[in-house]
């Protein structure tokens, strides 16, 4: 190879070089090249150019987390106030600071009865009553160790009417877990009676034969007596018993 030919090897490697040089470098190196400016320093060069990415710096796009100060409620050290609602209260410790919330259960609010009182009713009262097909006749579920004598001076405000739920309640000696309780007393007025008390080897039969003539009226005795006598067949002497008035 001569030296001519290689002089222009060289002046197209040369010129390769500087084109690939040129090619490397960024736009505004290029630009600024063109006009005549120096090119920007490496570090500026090798910053990205802004974007949607990096417009907002590293220390910025931290989370900030914003703390609320310890509540004091009242500035009274270890009471209790409502807090989140009501059934929650916040226990204070001893710097008057909320510490813990305690869920504190309520009284269930008082029920009110599903049967309202109605005119011409004999009841006073219907707690506790449940409705039934017949809007004369209530439902009952007693509390345990209740009466006949205090359930007809419960609802009805008359003992007398301990005659009219033994009626409806037939074999109950004591209330059971149901009752049938009829808002109208439809038995009538209870009869005149008197007190008598019964004699050794009486039953009502004989109780009936000797206070009414009869001993075939010994049922209109038990009925006057269910709240003392539970079985007919259980008649002790020295029982006092309401007999009605001979008639």
């Amino acid at each position: 190879m001569g030296k001519t030919e290689k002089i222009v090897v060289l002046s197209v490697l040369f010129a390769v070089v500087v084109l690939f040089v040129w090619s490397l470098q960024g736009p505004e190196a290029r630009a600024a090249a063109s006009e005549g400016a120096a090119p920007a320093p490496q570090a500026a060069r090798d910053e990205p150019s802004p974007s949607v990415f990096n417009r907002v710096t590293p220390e910025n796009r931290r989370p900030v987390i914003q703390l609320e100060q310890p509540v004091n409620v009242n500035d009274v050290l270890g009471q209790t106030t409502t807090v989140a609602g009501a059934g929650e209260v916040a226990a204070l410790d001893d710097r008057g600071i909320l510490n813990s919330a305690v869920v504190v259960k309520e009284p269930a609010p008082r029920e009110r009865s599903a049967v309202q009182l109605k005119a011409g009713w004999d009841l006073v009262s219907t707690r506790g009553l449940e409705p039934t097909v017949d809007p004369e006749m209530m439902l009952m579920r007693p509390e345990p160790g209740v009466t006949w004598a205090s359930l007809a001076t419960t609802l009805y405000g008359d003992e007398s009417r301990t005659r009219l739920l033994r009626h409806y309640n037939e074999g109950m000696d004591l209330p059971g877990e149901q009752v049938l309780v009829p808002a109208v007393d439809d038995l009538g007025p209870a009869p005149a009676f008197q007190t008598i008390e019964v004699l050794e080897g009486e039953s009502l039969w004989l109780v009936a034969e000797r206070t009414l003539g009869s001993g075939v009226r010994w049922k209109e005795i038990f009925e006057l007596n269910r709240g003392v006598v539970s079985d007919a067949s259980k008649v002790r002497a020295g029982m006092m018993l309401r007999v009605p008035t001979a008639q």
